[in-house]
Formats: C-alpha cells, structure tokens, sequence
C-alpha cells in the first residue's frame, strides 16, 4: 500500500508497533529528511523509500528480515546506511542511484548482492564484501565511478556478467582462490585497472570478461583463452577471447588463427578480438597452449609460462608478436618440434632475442627466428 506517497510536505517519520511497510510506502517523500524504523518491523517493501530525494540516513533494525527491490532507488542525499543483522540479501536495486553514498558496511549476515543493487552509486570509494556473501549478481556496482578497491572473496564463485561494468576509476582488484567463473563484460570499461591476478581456481572466462580494460599493463591468467579443460584449438582457445569482439577506446585490431590451413590465405577458423595496447607483460600459470594461442598479439612485450612437465608451442603460437623481446618457459621439457606441427611458431617475432628456460632439460626441434638465442639451466 502506498499510504504517504508523494507527500511533498512529509520531513520526518516516527512510528511504533509497526510490523511491514509496504511497497512504495513513502515514494517521492522528497522532503523527508529522517525516519526511525522501529524493532517491530520485520519487511519492508518494494520501492518504500523511492526517490526520498532528501533522505540523509537510515538504520534497519536486526528485526528486518526482508527489503524489497529498489526500496531506496534514487534516494541522492542518503549517506549514510546501517544494515541489520536479520536480512540475508541486499534486494535487486536496493541502492541503486544513490549518489552521495561514498560507504556501507556489509554485515556477516549478508549472502546474497542481488542485481544493479549498487548501480549509479557514484561516490561509493570502497566496500568490503565479508566472505558470508555467495553470490554477486550481475551489474551489482554498474557505474560506481569512484570505484577504487574490491576484493571478492573465497566464498564467491562466479564473477557475474557487467558486475563492474564502467566502474572507471577501480584500480585494485583482489580475486581470492576458490572464484571459479568469470562471465562476460565482468569489467568493462575499467579503465583504470593497470594490473589483474586471476587465480588458479577460475577455469572459465566468458567472451570480452576483461573488454574494455584499456589501460591493463599486466595481466596473470591460469590459462590461455576461455576454457581450462579445452582439447583442441577454437576462438575459445585464442588470448584475445577474454577481451572480446567489440571494439573500445584503447583496444587494437587483432586477427587471431586457429586454423591447421595455410595462415596467408585462410578466411575460416580465425577472429578478431580487441586487446588492449598498453598490456605488455602476460603470465601464464597453467593450461595447455593450443594453435595460434598468442598470434598477432603484436604489442605483447613479455610472456612467461609458468607450468610444469612438458611444454608443447603448437603452431602459429606466437606468430606476428612483433614486439615479444622476452619468452620464458618453466616446463622441464619442449616437446619435439617440427615444420608440419609448429610451421610458424616464431614467424615474424622480429623483436625476440632470447628464450629463458631454467628448468627445461630436454629440447626438441624449434622453429627459430633470426637471431633467437636459448638460455637452459
């Protein structure tokens, strides 16, 4: 019911034995500057406290157990907000557009971030999300443009689809061990991210999972491409797939082939991703490398695998890295190498001098470039 909505007069609000305000109950109040929730209440409903343009603070009692979507949509003064021990969920669009809240605190009881629950908060600085929370649903910080630090925790598994879409100015991004999924746009358009950890545990990257992240120098990822389990060479098996197709301020043209044809003339088994110009230094921590993994990726200045055992460079794997001046292979072993398995491995890496490898033993056939020098143990 929406008992005072729009009331334009209405300042502040007392009440007592109150058990559930109701859906739109005090919507476009925009005078409304306090309100006490008293220990009775236990829901409040959907859009309750819409566009109370003037709100500057409220505390939810632990009595509450449930909030409704968008119950303080567009509250643009609200500052300052205590959440309650009773609910589990910030409910889908909870905060969304509240401008002024620069922070919140997150209590341990808190499970789920429902979707666009902090959309358009512009001037939230930072937020730490307790390992109590398990899911973080898409769009969640969308546009939280002073965005500088997040760690998601443990407890988390899905990194979801535009969670920090356009979140600009988010430099620092903690991903703990145990993410498992990463899905599209995760963070598009953070523009400001210079340096990602992905952990180990992820074993899925969406398509454009990282697009739009101009200014990424360095970047660790537990394996080349999409999928961590792959078994032979597609787009999802290609360096570019986690940036995507679209293009973007600051992310170049890249041809990627996982063709077993001729690369001169083949139309088919290829595509265009749009990586970043300012990334040049790549770590890989596991996965197997497949056909065309890192092909023209030309402004790449330093790659490093880091898995153990035997190493496979599959054909075309570095073609056309015309910047890489620096390869280093942690495997013990590289595989036997041959012109009909690796034909353009090393083609026009005009700028790599030198391959480290200070565990590797045993070394087949390379395809070498000019002046290519190899340092074993």
């Amino acid at each position: 019911m929406s008992a005072f909505n729009t009331c334009y007069g209405l300042r502040s609000i007392t009440m007592n034995g109150v058990e559930s305000i109701g859906a739109n109950a005090f919507y476009g109040c925009s005078a409304l500057r306090t309100i006490t929730i008293p220990d009775s209440v236990k829901t409040i409903g959907s859009g309750a406290f819409a566009n109370c343009q003037n709100l500057k603070s409220i505390t939810i009692p632990d009595s509450v157990t449930s909030i409704g979507s968008h119950a303080f949509l567009k509250c643009q003064y609200l500052e300052s907000i205590t959440l309650g021990k009773g609910m589990t969920t910030i409910s889908e669009g909870m905060f969304s557009g509240c401008t002024r809240l620069a922070s919140i605190t997150i209590p341990d009881n808190i499970t789920t971030i429902s979707s666009k629950a902090f959309e358009n908060c512009t001037s939230l600085k930072n937020i730490v999300i307790p390992n109590s929370v398990t899911t973080i649903a898409s769009e969640a910080f969308t546009s939280c443009t002073n965005l500088t630090d997040i760690t998601i925790p443990s407890s988390v598994k899905t990194i979801s689809s535009k969670v920090f879409n356009g979140c600009t100015q988010l430099a620092n991004v903690t991903i703990s061990d145990g993410v498992t999924s990463i899905e599209d746009s995760a963070f598009y358009n953070c523009t400001s991210l210079k340096t990602l950890v992905i952990p180990d545990s992820v074993t899925t990257m969406a398509s454009g999972a990282l697009a739009g992240c101009s200014a990424l120098k360095t970047l660790t990822i537990p394996f080349v491409g999409g999928e961590a389990d792959a078994t032979e060479a597609s787009e999802v098996t290609l360096f570019g797939y986690i940036f995507g197709t679209n293009s973007y301020t600051g992310g170049a043209a890249r041809i990627q082939y996982y063709t077993t044809g001729n690369l001169y003339v083949s139309t088919s088994d290829r595509a265009t991703y749009y990586i970043p110009t300012a990334l040049k230094t790549v770590i890989v921590t596991g996965g197997d490398l497949f056909c065309g993994a890192f092909c023209n990726c030309s402004n790449i200045e330093s790659i490093t695998l880091l898995k153990g055992g035997t190493i496979n460079i599959p054909r075309a794997a570095f073609y056309n890295c015309s910047s890489l001046t620096a390869l280093t292979i942690h495997g013990t072993a590289i595989a036997p190498i041959n012109d009909s398995a690796t034909h353009f491995s090393f083609d026009e890496c005009s700028a790599l001098t030198t391959l480290i490898m200070p565990n590797v033993t045993t070394i087949g056939e390379i395809v070498k470039c000019c002046g290519l020098k190899f340092e074993p143990a």
